[in-house]
């Protein structure tokens, strides 16, 4: 069998083209890249380039020849307008969508979002049978993105992970270098305490391959993956604490000063063009106090998480460490 990740670069997907080479069932593993992208993340792995993009429909055609599946993992999480996500998250996606179609790909595996799905609620962690009520501009062209691949009539599914962590991730480890540091901010809205569902980017994979083999699905089904446990932002800060072995200061970033930097942060990305991390959009998705999802439909196919926050941050700390980016 042979397979294609696009975003195969990234932290998820050089973790995912890893496990994938190990198969004995997958013959050829090819990961979509351009000229630009950085191959760190794939050193040493086995793999087979295959150049293109999102927006080259003849080159998505020639990577796409011969392929069984389509891991499609390739997004963006922060642009400047709302064109900056449509166009890779939405319409990628549909152009990917279509020539998968076209290339007769047994399956294309979307690795979406929470985002996508939106928050859940107190007590009731969001599920696949719930309407789609995303909060951010990501979420939107993360939803839009599903729409489109479902309707362009590829045989599809779609996986939507809540926060993922794990070695190679720069997102989380701003957030590690701020404890490091011995500092630690608790974020609180009006309502008080955040929840949110979880996930090691070695589970996130190993959940992406077992449910890529589930056979007689429906296209376009969903499923949300992580933890079977929902973690206070503060249980996370401490698994976090722990790993590195220090006790960090704890005080109180109120939301409201949050929004200030925020817009702040917008406005300066207007006048450079640069795209940063925290930005209005970003902000949206901060103000949530329940980023939780339900696994049980995933757990029914016979995957689970097997690594749980405490020992998955203790093993990624280390992984920093050792190439000191700690």
């Amino acid at each position: 069998m042979k397979v294609l990740v696009t975003g195969a670069s990234g932290f998820i997907g050089s973790t995912l083209v890893d496990q994938l080479s190990k198969d004995p069932h997958i013959t050829e593993v090819r990961a979509l890249l351009r000229s630009t992208s950085s191959r760190e993340n794939l050193a040493g792995l086995s793999y087979k380039e295959a150049m293109g993009s999102l927006s080259d429909r003849k080159s998505l055609e020639k990577a796409m020849s011969g392929v069984d599946v389509v891991y499609h993992l390739a997004g963006v999480t922060a642009a400047l307008n709302v064109e900056g996500y449509m166009i890779p998250n939405a319409q990628g996606t549909e152009v990917l969508g279509q020539v998968a179609k076209e290339c007769q790909v047994k399956r294309v595996v979307y690795v979406s979002s929470l985002a996508a799905g939106g928050p859940g609620r107190p007590n009731h962690p969001r599920q696949e049978l719930e309407d789609p009520s995303p909060v951010s501009l990501y979420g939107k062209s993360k939803l839009e993105g599903e729409k489109r691949l479902v309707a362009s009539g590829a045989p599809c599914m779609i996986i939507r992970p809540p926060m993922v962590y794990g070695p190679k991730d720069k997102d989380v480890l701003v957030i590690i270098k701020t404890v490091a540091s011995r500092l630690a901010p608790r974020i609180e809205g009006p309502r008080g305490q955040k929840f949110y569902s979880i996930i090691h980017s070695e589970d996130l994979c190993r959940a992406i391959r077992h449910l890529s083999k589930i056979e007689n699905l429906k296209s376009g089904e969903v499923f949300y993956v992580g933890e079977n446990v929902q973690y206070t932002y503060q249980q996370i800060i401490q698994s976090m604490s722990e790993a590195l072995g220090v006790k960090p200061l704890s005080f109180v970033l109120p939301q409201s000063a949050m929004k200030i930097l925020a817009n702040s942060m917008g406005v300066l990305s207007r006048l450079t063009g640069k795209v940063y991390p925290l930005n209005p959009d970003k902000f949206y998705e901060i103000a949530v106090d329940y980023w939780t999802c339900d696994p049980t439909k995933a757990n029914a196919t016979g995957w689970s998480a097997e690594i749980s926050l405490a020992t998955g941050m203790k093993e990624t700390v280390r992984w920093y460490r050792q190439r000191n980016w700690l």
